[in-house]
């Protein structure tokens, strides 16, 4: 477990993630090292699949956003172009995550106030923007729900079961079982439908190939 990193937390399950070429695991409070080194074993195929991934999108890539299919063009000028399915861009970071907020936000608001009020949630605030390590956020103090821009890589009932995700926490602040029976009710294959999330690789420029 040399090239892993490991973070206890208050929290009831594990989850797995890389980071800089490093494993990362995310565990509850008191989880054995006998636990953590089965749980990597357990997940060693998709550990060696990411590690042999390149990190950086590279030119005439083709990438996901919202279920369709598109192209990724280098291109020297400072500002991104959407020519049918084809993304003309600099190789920049900044300038490709401002592009695809513009592009994709429509979509995220529209789908999200849909949802809301045909479950008769109403005055929420939504807020989109790009996170690390998390897919979406509630404060049901505020009303306010935050989701992942990078849900935009992800197939279209990823978003939905985040969205719905969300919501439940404006009932049940925690992950209980009483939070599972309100998420559940709305969306029976949430568990099923997540688990796409583990595969999903956001658009990363910013380095030639």
């Amino acid at each position: 477990m040399n090239n892993c990193q490991i973070i206890y937390k208050d929290i009831k399950k594990m989850y797995l993630r890389i980071k800089d070429n490093k494993i990362v695991i995310t565990c509850p409070k008191h989880t054995s090292k006998r636990t953590i080194e089965n749980f990597i074993r357990s997940n060693q195929d998709w550990i060696q699949k990411r590690m042999n991934e390149k990190p950086f999108t590279v030119d005439h890539s083709v990438i996901q956003i919202l279920n369709e299919p598109y192209t990724i063009n280098f291109i020297e000028d400072s500002k991104v172009m959407l020519v049918g399915n084809k993304i003309y861009t600099p190789n920049d970071q900044k300038s490709f995550d401002h592009f695809l907020k513009t592009y994709v936000s429509p979509y995220f608001q529209d789908r999200f106030y849909e949802i809301s009020e045909a479950l008769q949630i109403y005055d929420l605030n939504l807020k989109l923007a790009f996170y690390k390590s998390k897919w979406g956020s509630c404060t049901p103090t505020k009303k306010q729900i935050c989701l992942n821009l990078n849900l935009a890589y992800a197939p279209l009932e990823c978003i939905d079961a985040i969205i719905y995700h969300e919501l439940s926490h404006l009932y049940v602040l925690n992950h209980s079982q009483a939070f599972y029976d309100v998420l559940l009710k709305w969306c029976p294959n949430y568990k099923k439908i997540v688990k796409q999330l583990k595969y999903i690789k956001p658009c990363k420029l910013g380095e030639s190939k």
